[in-house]
């Protein structure tokens, strides 16, 4: 099922989450090596850290796309490889939280 944003007053619509074809940030925070072992979880890793930081992630209004992602044949080569090291920082994050 689908689930439409609805744009209200906001430019930005908040997430946790995305997909990371075009990621822009107002502040730097270091890329988290122990959470990207290759080319899964970069995209997952950063809105975590910028959110545990206190920082707002979100996702800016188009009302047409910005980009068109289109990598032809996806695969999930390397995914199962890197999540280990993903959940693994993950876990050590939230534990910094509490």
């Amino acid at each position: 099922m689908t689930k439409r944003l609805k744009w209200e007053k906001s430019s930005k619509f908040a997430i946790r989450l995305n997909d990371g074809l075009l990621m822009a940030a107002q502040y730097d925070l270091t890329w988290s090596e122990e959470a990207i072992t290759g080319w899964h979880f970069y995209d997952t890793a950063q809105p975590l850290l910028y959110a545990a930081k206190g920082f707002d992630v979100g996702v800016a209004h188009q009302p047409s796309p910005w980009v068109i992602h289109y990598c032809g044949d996806s695969t999930m080569k390397g995914y199962y490889e890197a999540l280990p090291a993903f959940q693994q920082w993950r876990k050590q994050l939230k534990q910094t939280l509490q």
